[in-house]
């Protein structure tokens, strides 16, 4: 029987499968040539004898699939996409096996990876979860690899095509390279939705808000009736105004953004956006900030009453919040929570643009987004993005 480790050249493979990956070089092989007819002959037939190597993969919280693949009272809360990926990754490569490892959230994870790290029993691929790995030196480039021909996407010359140029700039390191890809990568990259409960919005006559005037208009009308909107729980325990970062000054930026790209590369930085503070192009007392302000306060008088003070997943449980922020990794909790008996409803956070419906629900000084890739190769560069490193979106 032939025995095969994992490649590297086999590692961008199996990046495509997941969505993208930090390589750990603590745990990786040492230089591997990889000769893919190991794994299927000339015919792309399956060789019977190859010898599956496991892909040990961290990927963490509600992320990691579950024991169980199917719903019950017991297990209300299941998570297959990841399985299913793994799954078909192996039907096309069948020298190797994904294995998804557990490992603690939070705090708890920096020792975790850096004791795996140092005893060299780390996963092979983690998340990036705030740079940890590759500030510590422990992963590998993926420059190489994001240069070779990606079979999972013909349409694209290389696998670094299927990304927006600039949001794969925003995650060059200081030292040139690239160590993370993104899992997905929509625009405005905002993992941040609204959850709300179709029975109060039924007997309300209320339809689930597409723009941003719905939203003020649909929690304007709930908070008349008694009820509002529920911040996001990390904005009510903290005061983090997330809403005016990832959803409202993105729009009304876009205009301003040419003036700050001073080299043109489509990449607002430090070393630019410090410039065009001190011109007065960016700042709070601009006309672009003091309107995203606003829209902030106008929302926010539409929260429900003591935010900041009840419990809200016990309101939402009980039926009493019509419409909430939460974040995407919580759908399936709340999804299959088996306290509640009402019917869900889970949509992305409204962006303001300049086409709502009607017009006069307009966001002054807003852009419309641009339309992500349709699928024909092509990938949209005119967005500029101004946020470094690989913590904003998910990486793996």
């Amino acid at each position: 029987m032939q025995k095969r480790q994992l490649s590297r050249r086999g590692f961008l493979s199996l990046a495509g499968a997941t969505g993208g990956a930090a390589l750990l070089a603590a745990c990786a092989p040492a230089e591997v040539e990889v000769d893919q007819s190991a794994t299927a002959d000339d015919s792309g037939e399956a060789m019977p004898d190859v010898e599956r190597v496991p892909v040990r993969v961290w990927i963490g919280g509600s992320y990691t699939p579950t024991e169980w693949t199917s719903r019950s009272a017991e297990h209300p809360i299941v998570v297959n996409a990841p399985r299913i990926l793994a799954e078909r990754y192996h039907e096309e490569n069948p020298g190797t096996e994904i294995v998804f490892e557990e490992g603690p959230g939070g705090e708890d994870y920096f020792a975790w990876l850096t004791a795996g790290a140092t005893a060299g029993t780390a996963p092979n691929l983690v998340r990036s979860t705030h740079n940890f790995a590759v500030q510590n030196g422990w992963a590998v480039p993926m420059d190489d690899y994001l240069a070779q021909p990606n079979r999972y996407a013909p349409d694209y010359d290389k696998w670094i095509d299927i990304f927006y140029p600039t949001f794969m700039s925003s995650l060059i390191q200081p030292d040139g390279k690239i160590y993370c890809a993104p899992i997905d990568n929509i625009w405005p990259n905002i993992e941040v939705g609204l959850a709300y409960n179709k029975e109060t919005f039924d007997s309300m006559g209320l339809e689930p808000p597409a723009t941003w005037g719905a939203q003020m208009e649909v929690s304007k009308a709930l908070k008349e009736a008694g009820d509002g909107l529920a911040p996001w729980q990390v904005e009510q325990a903290t005061g983090n105004l997330w809403p005016l970062a990832l959803q409202i000054l993105p729009s009304m930026m876009q205009p301003i953004c040419p003036d700050m790209d001073l080299n043109g590369d489509k990449f607002v930085g430090v070393d630019e956006a410090l410039p065009a503070y001190r011109a007065g192009i960016i700042g709070p007392n601009t006309p672009i900030y003091k309107r995203a302000f606003a829209e902030m306060y106008e929302l926010a008088t539409y929260w429900i009453d003591g935010f900041n003070t009840v419990d809200i997943d016990l309101l939402w449980r009980e039926g009493n919040v019509g419409l909430r922020y939460s974040g995407s990794w919580e759908f399936s909790r709340l999804a299959n929570d088996p306290n509640i008996t009402f019917e869900r409803g889970f949509l992305p956070p409204p962006l303001p643009n300049s086409s709502e419906i009607p017009a006069t629900d307009s966001t002054p000084g807003a852009t419309d987004p641009p339309r992500t890739t349709a699928g024909d190769g092509t990938v949209p560069g005119d967005l500029l993005t101004a946020i470094q490193g690989s913590e904003q979106g998910d990486c793996i």
